[in-house]
């Protein structure tokens, strides 16, 4: 179609667009843009999820100690941190053994008909995994105690009881 019939030819080339072509520009960028961000974003919450997937309830008691060093003198903070990455494989295995002795005893609960044989050694098998768990975490604190200022003692103790914990004495 050439200009004499009424089409634009090459005419548009090299000038702005019209007010209207404008705001179609506009609202196709914003689309866009929308999309791309939220696109990016998701992957993003999908890729942090799978990294730090948690079970609920709180975090495993040597990831506790971990995130409570910070609260500590430098001197604290690396005591705690190194005690801890010495025996973080172990102390992680174990947290995933405690895991999953919780997950079977609860499917041994839930299943028709109740065994109630089963779920005393299920619950069994899960206490003393916990006994385990928690006496690792005890030998991580004693190695670390002498190492730590009585004020760092104290601060460990206060984070690692949390907010919703017991007041101190109780």
């Amino acid at each position: 179609m050439t200009v004499q019939e009424g089409g634009r030819g090459n005419d548009h080339l090299g000038k702005p667009p019209s007010g209207k072509s404008r705001r179609r520009l506009l609202l196709i960028s914003l689309a866009l843009n929308l999309f791309l961000i939220s696109f990016v974003a998701s992957r993003e919450a999908a890729h942090y999820m799978k990294r730090h997937e948690q079970l609920p309830g709180p975090p495993p008691p040597h990831e506790m100690l971990y995130d409570a060093a910070r609260t500590l003198s430098p001197e604290g903070r690396s005591a705690v941190r190194s005690a801890l990455e010495a025996d973080s494989v172990r102390l992680r295995a174990l947290h995933e053994t405690l895991i999953q002795a919780h997950q079977v005893a609860e499917k041994i609960y839930a299943a028709d008909p109740f065994d109630a044989e089963a779920y005393r050694q299920a619950i069994t098998t899960q206490l003393d995994g916990g006994r385990l768990l928690f006496s690792e975490i005890s030998q991580v604190l004693l190695q670390i105690g002498p190492k730590l200022s009585q004020a760092d003692r104290e601060l460990l103790i206060t984070h690692m009881r949390g907010p919703g914990g017991p007041p101190p004495g109780k």
